[in-house]
């Protein structure tokens, strides 16, 4: 031969070899007189290669194309009903250029199986192919993974036509159910991500799919999406050295595999005829995210779609149409613009070495996405990390009360405890077989092809299978506690909490009369007890609880039990509720350390602990910590229960907290709403934790001061609690706590002052006078009496609250700072200049080393010491610190926003000192614009806005 071939001229003449060799040798003269034209050297390859082939090959794949082709081109009608070993075509349900696909059904007695038949063309498969096809399927078939279509079996026909079984899926293409569904964003992501985590799986296992586009991934009726034909393409090219190395040397034989892939989502590397690895699925996962976030393909559905390679070799030169360009919906191009056009395009790189460098990282930056974290694969400049790491704002304060939900779902129902690992009685096989038989007889009442009460409710159920316990169970007490606890765990899902704490009283005095009161089995009824008590607020009986089962477990069981480590997890928990957050964390910390020592895994545990711990360090200001520990929660949950659980739901609602806390309130509304959507599904409008997120997403509205939306959540939630839990308790301080805030912020400040005095009443009853609850109580008590204008309370209160966070956080926490600012600004509000000075700057700088200086919080502090630099008349430094202020603050907020307003009339007031008259008006005027529609008129800001005009047309007239 001449010159190597180009790798385009290559995959030109391949293409044609491979068309050629699968027609008879008195059809190939005339294709390939059409196909090549006037191009005698490329048709002189293609007929080299041919020749290489050898007719003997020819001879023997003619008469299994005979039988392929009558497969291949028949109609239903004719190859319906037709043998394959031993299946039988059923109906024709899919059809491409690897073959064509049927439902068929075993008929050879042994059992009945309903199975997907694919018959392959005959071309495809030299014998070498063959023998490694045979050799290599009984890999294939061990992959096991909930999203993957798994290979049954293959083989060929007597005539020699190749097929393979593969598992039958009844479900919908990937991008057709996302539509037919009218799903969001959000929810395409996780049906995608279900779909990375089977790729993988497979990877994982080297084996490399080859062919991923959306009609190869079928979503179920109930929302699963089944990766199809995963592998077929590895088992037929294989890993040898003659794959993917362009043509063939001069001599050489030809290559005895072939690639296989459907053009439109192949990659560059497939097209060209290179060699192909997992970056090749990363690749083809970009096509299907892309496809499946806007409905189009990356390039366009034209040329990219036909079945010649030279529209789709030109097509490589062309820039793919990131996902917001493709779409005319402006609410969709507005989702995707950012985060995901990138995630998309780092996917599509054409050189490999440049995408995702797995399919794991891929899906771990869309996880990072829905959870509002910043993507590994953009770029993490200052501004881009500003609006994703912003620091906490004070005034949004969540409390502890959200953590203790967690405890609904943190043990499980009864049967996970069955096949978890206790100790020898809990897995007697007679014990769990009648538990089991009695649980079954219980919930068989919901079946209505069983029970004429199927429209029974889950409360009913569990009311009428508990009587049924006392009659059936007379005289085995064991499995009445076992029933009792899991009949407890349920109520407490439920929200019954009443009901769950007399499940739970019933089944720790059945233990302790059985077993005595110091075994293991008595100490878990003291552990269920106690994890319902701290929901209840009933700290103090909680505490002493969980010290006895502590001690109960310590003496009866090795160090790295899970149940030791679950108990900590509780006392951690409890410290947590009761203020005591440094003792919390060294709880946790232990807690995990004895889940990673060598013993038994307990991931649903693992999960509950890291989930736990990621809000305690929300709660001590550690956000960045409380991210990491809460990504590691979500992922170890998701792998757990899949996308959609409460223990998943839980981790969410910890991980939108981040958000808040962090200023970052459009984003973490979109967070809730999500949550809301599927959470109140799952559980139900009335449920304790549907409340939660309602209550944090009122506190994301009215960082956004859209207070009228904001108050009738808040409302709800309010009452929501006050029924769920009474007057006193520490949900229901929370409620009354943030409703104050917003009443405040919308002038409606008696109102405000009621709630809040009634909700310090509420905490100082639960928790004395020495708690964080209690200090944010006495904050924004401060806080509401400067809007009052009685500035000389503020201040006295603010060092109240100074004094009580230093003790309670210690002295470098951002409270610290924060309280620091507030007594700095009360003090510049009563005149006392000398005195505002050292706090105002010892917050700042506390702040700066706490958050940083390009961050919202920081942006408060240096605000308010701006005020005190204009009130002395250092007109220079004040005019720096302001416009550092402005620009941070607009990073996260809108335009028309209140702290806009307040960056705007500090910079006014240092550019009046200046002399700089009109720079200052527009400053002042924009600032009195904004405030006009969003703060009340009394309110101190507002007024001292009015005073810098005025004090600028005295300036104006003095010149």
């Amino acid at each position: 031969m001449g010159e190597p071939l180009s790798p385009e001229r290559w995959a030109r003449v391949e293409a044609l070899f491979l068309d050629a060799s699968g027609r008879r040798p008195d059809e190939r003269a005339a294709f390939l007189e059409e196909a090549c034209g006037a191009d005698h050297d490329l048709r002189a390859e293609v007929e080299s290669l041919l020749d290489a082939a050898g007719e003997g090959m020819t001879e023997r794949l003619e008469a299994v194309d005979r039988v392929a082709e009558d497969l291949m081109t028949s109609t239903g009608a004719t190859a319906v009903g037709r043998s394959l070993g031993p299946y039988r075509l059923e109906e024709e349900i899919g059809r491409g250029g690897m073959g064509v696909v049927y439902r068929g059904v075993r008929v050879d007695g042994d059992f009945e199986q309903t199975v997907a038949v694919k018959v392959l063309p005959g071309a495809l498969f030299s014998p070498e192919a063959m023998g490694r096809f045979r050799n290599e399927r009984h890999i294939l078939a061990s992959l096991e993974h909930s999203n993957i279509a798994r290979l049954l079996d293959g083989g060929t026909t007597a005539e020699g036509v190749p097929y393979v079984i593969m598992e039958y899926v009844d479900g919908t293409p990937l991008d057709v159910y996302a539509r037919e569904r009218g799903l969001g964003v959000e929810d395409r992501i996780w049906l995608f991500l279900s779909v990375c985590d089977a790729v993988h799986y497979a990877h994982r296992s080297l084996v490399v799919h080859r062919d991923l586009k959306p009609s190869n991934i079928l979503v179920t009726a109930d929302g699963t999406p089944k990766l199809l034909d995963f592998g077929i393409a590895k088992l037929l090219v294989g890993d040898d050295p003659e794959e993917g190395g362009g043509p063939a040397a001069e001599g050489s034989a030809l290559p005895t595999v072939t690639r296989l892939m459907t053009p439109r989502f192949a990659s560059p590397e497939q097209l060209l005829g290179k060699r192909v690895g997992t970056a090749s699925d990363v690749y083809s996962l970009g096509l299907v995210l892309h496809r499946l976030l806007t409905g189009l393909d990356a390039q366009g559905a034209g040329e990219r779609a036909s079945a010649s390679f030279d529209p789709i070799l030109r097509a490589l030169e062309d820039e793919f149409v990131p996902p917001s360009a493709a779409t005319d919906d402006p609410d969709l191009r507005s989702r995707l613009r950012g985060d995901l056009d990138t995630v998309v395009l780092e996917a599509l790189r054409r050189d490999p070495a440049e995408r995702y460098d797995s399919v794991r990282a891929l899906a771990d930056d869309l996880e990072r996405y829905l959870t509002g974290k910043p993507i590994a694969a953009r770029a993490p400049t200052l501004g881009y990390r500003a609006r994703k790491f912003v620091t906490r704002h004070r005034g949004g304060v969540l409390g502890t009360a959200a953590a203790v939900i967690l405890l609904a779902t943190q043990t499980g129902i009864f049967l996970s405890r069955l096949a978890g690992e206790r100790d020898v009685a809990r897995r007697e096989a007679d014990r769990a077989s009648r538990t089991l038989d009695f649980l079954v007889g219980v919930f068989r009442r919901a079946d209505p092809f069983v029970s004429a009460d199927a429209d029974l409710s889950a409360l009913e159920i569990l009311g009428q299978g508990t009587a049924r316990m006392e009659d059936e169970l007379a005289g085995q007490p064991a499995i009445q506690a076992e029933i009792l606890d899991a009949v407890g765990t349920v109520y407490q899902n439920l929200g019954a909490l009443d009901s769950a704490r007399s499940a739970f009283q019933r089944s720790l005095a059945v233990r302790q009369a059985t077993f005595g009161p110091d075994g293991t089995e008595t100490a878990l009824g003291v552990s269920k007890l106690a994890g319902l008590l701290i929901e209840l607020g009933e700290l103090e009986q909680a505490d002493s609880l969980l010290v006895r089962s502590l001690s109960l477990r310590r003496r009866s069981l090795p160090p790295n039990h899970p149940d030791i480590a679950a108990d900590l997890g509780q006392q951690a928990l409890l410290a947590n509720r009761a203020g005591h957050l440094p003792r919390a964390d060294s709880l946790f910390r232990e807690a995990l350390a004895v889940m990673a020592s060598p013993s038994e895994p307990r991931e649903e545990l693992r999960g509950t602990l890291l989930s736990n711990h990621g809000v305690l360090l929300v709660d001590m200001g550690r956000l960045d910590e409380a991210e990491a520990v809460l990504q590691d929660a979500l992922s170890v949950r998701r792998r757990l229960y899949g996308g959609r659980h409460p223990d998943v739901a839980v981790t969410l609602n910890h991980l939108a907290r981040v958000r808040l806390n962090e200023g970052e309130y459009a984003e973490a509304e979109t967070l809730y709403r999500d949550l809301l959507g599927w959470g109140t599904e799952l559980l139900g409008e009335d449920h304790t934790m549907v409340a939660t997120w309602e209550n944090n997403l009122a506190v994301a509205l009215r960082g956004m001061a859209r207070y009228e939306e904001a108050l009738e959540i808040q409302e709800r939630v309010l009452e929501q609690r006050r029924t769920q839990y009474g007057r006193v308790h520490g949900g229901v301080a929370l409620a009354l706590n943030n409703l104050a805030n917003l009443q405040a912020d919308m002038g409606r400040l008696d109102e405000a002052q009621a709630a809040l005095e009634e909700s310090l009443a509420i905490n100082r009853a639960l928790y004395g006078d020495e708690h964080p609850e209690v200090a944010t109580n006495l904050n924004n008590l401060a806080t509401m009496a400067w809007r009052r204008g009685d500035f000389a309370r503020a201040a006295t209160m603010q060092e109240e609250v100074l004094a009580l966070d230093r003790r309670l956080l210690g002295p470098e926490h951002e409270y610290v700072a924060t309280d620091l600012t507030g007594l700095g600004n009360y003090r510049l509000y009563l005149g006392q200049l000398e005195r505002a000075e050292a706090p105002l700057a010892e917050g700042l700088d506390l702040m700066r080393r706490i958050r940083g200086d390009d961050n919202v919080t920081t942006a408060n502090a240096a605000a308010a010491y701006a005020d005190w630099l204009v009130a002395v008349g250092r007109g220079e430094e004040a005019e720096t610190l302001a416009r550092e202020s402005l620009e941070t603050r607009l990073g996260t907020f809108a335009e028309d926003d209140y702290w806009i307003a307040l960056s705007r009339s500090t910079l006014g007031a240092a550019l009046t000192l200046q002399g700089r008259y009109a720079e200052a008006e527009v400053e002042l005027v924009r600032a009195r614009d904004i405030m006009a529609e969003s703060v009340p008129e009394n309110d101190p800001t507002r007024i001292r806005n009015e005073d810098r005009l005025e004090a600028l047309d005295r300036a104006r007239q003095g010149s």
